[in-house]
């Protein structure tokens, strides 16, 4: 049954590189440092509507790669735990 997880784990592992295309992790993280130096320039709240409107695409893409990334790292750790477990002396 462990190896199963693992096999099935180790199968969503690979295949976390084509979500990640599907989503589009690489440009909204291009788009999160774009949208960061825009944030820092001098004159970014002169026009607060847009400086918010900015500012909440910003959160957004920010949640949406956190998530990402989340799901990419509980996925790692699940089958760290898979292969710990798997070479553990049986009781």
């Amino acid at each position: 049954a462990i190896k199963e997880t693992q096999e099935k784990l180790e199968d969503i592992k690979n295949k976390l590189p084509q979500f990640g295309t599907i989503f589009e992790v690489t440009e909204k993280t291009r788009k999160i440092a774009e949208l960061t130096q825009k944030i820092s320039e001098k004159d970014f709240w002169k026009d607060p509507k847009k400086a918010a409107e900015i500012s909440k695409e910003l959160e957004l893409l920010k949640d949406e790669v956190d998530e990402f990334e989340s799901a990419q790292k509980k996925v790692e750790e699940l089958l760290e735990f898979a292969k710990i477990f798997e070479s553990s002396p049986s009781e």
